[in-house]
């Protein structure tokens, strides 16, 4: 990736910004150091864990890592033989063994919701006896050794303070002698090299004896370490020394712990820092409301309302001075770009006025793509599509450079030169104001040029321009397309609405004329530009007027397909419920009469001949005619193709239920419905219901809720009442709700065989209770 393109497209302010929310010292310096990567397999990967924390974080399970020291200089610069660890230091090594702990057992919490995440989590090794040690051994508010630390320091600190009491208390003694009370220039207890001493006038030193340890500048004041409690002083300058080295000793034993384990250490912090990387990208993307795009190697890019994220951070932290804006009002304010290039659409010419947006639109593209690449979502809409490129060169602005006295039109041929040298089909061109900074006419013949050799070695090139020529040449370039940025000629300002396939102007004698210009002025300059516009040019015109017109047809034929299609399926969907009714009726019509027929068969065969026959053959004859409608051939073949697992309508129960098995010599199935088998003929199963239930609506009375009394068995009283159950007793059945007769009872699987709107159903033992009655309500499970 160019670094120049790196440059020029602000991609360093981006990491800037993505390094403001990595929330360890190492992971912020990991986000300022981030290069594009060309894998394609990396790159979908890197996307795919940011897109993993970005649900988290959606979910609220935000990431448990708070603000972290980097302590890897502190674990490469000490020795183990060497000098201890202070206390602060060792609390910073014990917050990242916690927090490493902590990011451990998040992921594995979530590690079916974020695999990758746990893939990296898993290999942390949080050393909880190193933290537990540190937090039992340095107190964290003061930053030193705890008494608790070692027996021996406790009872070194404990003698320290008896003997700074005993000291003190006979200094205040002597300091409150009324004898001595015009010898003390104060009666403050202060020490000097470490010694305790009290401030005598000098010109009274000699009425208490000890030892001058200091003197006042003036003169005037004799610090004085009192013979009385010289003993006590060096014991407790004894115990003070012995407490240092029993800290020693402890931070020692603190620090070789920790080093022991220092490789496992540094792998904490570098997979702590990857996923704090990654974990600053999730909210990154999460704050600005971005998206995962997709990236594909079939060169197709198509970016779906993108917006410049250094754009959207500036509007939403400067339009007000009071107030930052949310992130759904910056996307108001923010207009979006949408293009399309497919694998065949190599290359975008976009014309339009100066302050347009053309610059931003190129800047926007190339950052995405940088962002892509780094493994980042990007502000975009969902279905956003970008490729892998292996080559980004930009060559955007003014690049005039003093020191080297080159020109913009030298300095941008020096770019385009490196652009022509190292491109391919893996490689994106973003050209601003091609041809501009010398001569017109030989500026569009270079323009021209260096496009046909981009074009020909199949580099994606988005170029920007205001010579005219190029939009003749995109034309009638197969791969190339022309683009504007949209202008609204009322109010003379920009709309930074990209439009494809449409080339723009500068609109400048517009412009001039809402702006007062002389009119003589500005109508003689377009009789000048209609005198020297050349065919091509009218031709142009001509095609974008048709092409505008066509694409509003295929726009109106498009409502007009949805409307139609919408119209057949309603139409259709009609048809096929008036044919449903009348196929029904028929079938209950038919029904009714081959009811009264096989009555009248029945009474008729007991009757002399003809009457017996013929009333036989008429019941031939009608259940030929029955077995010929719609709807029973329909039937016909439904029964044919039943098979296990489907679901069919069943009739008594009024709901679709599953097949566990069918036999077709008894025309009966077995079906399971809210886990109970039920024993149906097949005259009593549909494919679906002739008409839906219709849901009656419950008028609910107003009255009194009436408390029902329940009786709770025991278990002995539950073991009698299944014990007692015999064929031709009535239960209730929780499942059906309804009161069944039992037929079977089988004790060994602990199911009854009962009857139920006139076919068998099998029942669990702990699925029924007693037949209920007002007062009873008796419920068990077996």
């Amino acid at each position: 990736i160019s670094e120049h393109a790196i440059k020029v497209l602000e991609y360093n302010a981006l990491l800037a910004l993505l390094a403001e929310y990595a929330k360890t010292d190492a992971g912020k310096f990991s986000a300022l150091a981030l290069k594009p990567s060309t894998d394609f397999t990396l790159i979908k990967k890197q996307i795919e864990e940011t897109s993993e924390i970005y649900n988290l974080i959606s979910l609220s399970e935000k990431l448990p890592l708070g603000k972290l020291e980097d302590i890897t200089p502190l674990l490469l610069n000490q020795q183990i033989g060497g000098a201890e660890l202070a206390p602060e230091e060792l609390l910073s090594v014990a917050a990242v063994l916690q927090s490493a702990a902590d990011v451990f057992n998040y992921a594995k919490a979530n590690k079916e919701l974020a695999p990758r995440l746990w893939s990296y989590a898993e290999k942390i090794s949080p050393h909880p006896e190193i933290i537990s040690e540190i937090n039992r051994c340095i107190d964290p508010v003061d930053k030193i050794v705890k008494d608790s630390a070692s027996a021996k320091l406790k009872e070194l600190r404990q003698a320290k303070k008896r003997l700074q009491d005993s000291i003190n208390k006979r200094l205040t003694s002597l300091i409150n002698s009324a004898d001595l009370k015009s010898a003390f220039e104060n009666k403050t207890i202060t020490t000097r090299n470490g010694r305790p001493v009290i401030a005598l006038k000098s010109n009274f030193r000699n009425v208490i004896h000890g030892s001058l340890l200091d003197k006042s500048n003036s003169g005037f004041t004799s610090f004085v370490e009192p013979h009385i409690i010289t003993e006590s002083a060096n014991e407790l300058e004894s115990a003070r020394y012995e407490e240092r080295k029993e800290i020693a000793r402890i931070l020692r034993e603190l620090t070789k712990n920790i080093f022991e384990v220092k490789n496992k250490i540094l792998e904490n912090i570098d997979i702590l820092t990857r996923i704090d990387l990654t974990n600053a990208k999730a909210q990154f993307s999460f704050d600005y409301k971005m998206s995962a795009p997709e990236i594909n190697d079939a060169r197709n890019l198509n970016l779906i309302k993108a917006r410049h994220p250094l754009l959207m951070h500036f509007v939403k932290n400067n339009f007000s001075e009071n107030s930052f804006l949310s992130i759904e009002e910056v996307k108001q304010k923010v207009v979006p770009l949408s293009i399309k290039s497919s694998e065949d659409l190599n290359l975008i010419i976009i014309t339009g006025p100066n302050t347009g947006g053309k610059t931003v639109a190129l800047k926007t593209i190339g950052l995405l793509a940088l962002m892509a690449q780094t493994g980042m979502h990007i502000p975009a809409a969902k279905g956003t599509m970008l490729p892998v490129f292996n080559k980004i060169f930009a060559d955007i602005g003014d690049e005039q450079s003093i020191e080297q006295s080159l020109s913009t039109f030298s300095s941008h041929l020096k770019n385009i030169a490196r652009v022509i040298d190292n491109s391919d089909d893996k490689t994106l061109v973003l050209l601003d104001e091609l041809g501009s900074g010398t001569d017109p006419a030989e500026g569009a013949a270079l323009a021209e040029a260096i496009l046909k050799f981009l074009h020909s070695a199949k580099a994606k090139v988005i170029a920007t321009t205001h010579l005219g020529s190029l939009k003749t040449f995109a034309y009638s370039t197969p791969g190339a397309e022309n683009a504007s940025m949209e202008f609204n000629e009322k109010t003379l300002e920009p709309t930074y609405r990209l439009l494809v396939g449409q080339p723009g102007s500068s609109n400048a004698l517009s412009i001039a004329r809402r702006l007062g210009l002389n009119s003589e002025l500005l109508d003689a300059a377009e009789e000048i530009i209609s005198g020297k516009e050349t065919d091509s040019a009218k031709l142009i015109n001509k095609v974008q007027q048709l092409r505008v017109e066509a694409e509003k047809s295929i726009k109106r034929a498009a409502r007009l397909k949805k409307k139609l299609r919408k119209e057949i399926a309603e139409t259709k969907n009609e048809k096929e419920k008036v044919s449903d009714a009348a196929n029904q009726k028929v079938e209950f019509i038919l029904n009714d009469v081959k009811k009264i027929v096989d009555e009248f068969s029945s009474t008729a065969a007991s009757a002399p001949t003809p009457w017996n026959e013929r009333a036989a053959k008429l019941k031939d004859k009608v259940c030929e005619i029955c077995a010929g409608t719609p709807l029973a051939q329909q039937r016909e073949k439904f029964i044919e193709d039943l098979s296990e697992g489907q679901n069919v309508f069943v009739q008594p129960l009024n709901c679709y239920a599953q097949i566990k098995s069918i036999t077709k010599g008894k025309k009966v199935v077995v079906v399971e419905s809210d886990g109970v088998n039920f024993k149906v003929p097949f005259e009593k199963i549909f494919e679906r219901p002739f008409s839906r239930p219709a849901v009656k609506k419950k008028v609910e009375k107003e009255k009194k809720p009436v408390k029902k009394v329940i009786k709770k068995r025991s278990p002995v009283n539950i073991k009698n009442f299944i014990k007692n159950l015999k064929v031709g007793d009535e239960v209730y059945s929780k499942t059906l709700k309804s009161v069944v007769k039992i037929e079977k009872i089988n004790l060994e699987k602990q199911r009854l065989t009962v009857n139920f709107s006139g076919f068998p159903a099998e029942l669990p033992f702990a699925t029924i209770a007693k037949k209920r009655t007002d007062t009873d309500c008796t419920d068990f499970h077996g």
